[in-house]
């Protein structure tokens, strides 16, 4: 199901708004160097996953650091966002690169046995 456009607006507008308040405003050492890569929102903009990255390489601590100040994120949230909701924050790891570069090195495995 194509996102509306409006949802697609939320997503970035809540991404930077994180992006923001867990550079500026959280002082856990866990989150250091926390990138926020994307942001889904249910289409009754109740609940909100957050995908990050940990430039630091702690990306599973960068997360408990996260869901603990999901609370006072929330919270800034409400701040900033143009909404009547402001959804209930989800974080997970973004594998994505992990991701990209297992099917690079198995592209690169079956070129050389070619």
């Amino acid at each position: 199901m194509k996102p509306f456009k409006r949802t697609q607006r939320i997503n970035k507008e809540i991404q930077r708004l994180l992006s923001e308040s867990i550079r500026a405003e959280v002082m856990d050492p866990r989150v250091n160097g926390v990138v926020v890569t994307e942001v889904v929102v249910s289409p009754d903009f109740s609940v909100a996953k957050v995908y990050v990255q940990s430039m630091m390489g702690e990306a599973a601590k960068a997360v408990d650091g996260l869901n603990g100040a999901k609370g006072f994120l929330r919270t800034s949230l409400s701040t900033g966002i143009r909404s009547k909701k402001v959804p209930k924050l989800t974080f997970f790891v973004d594998e994505t690169s992990e991701r990209l570069e297992q099917i690079e090195s198995l592209f690169e495995e079956i070129h050389r046995n070619d």
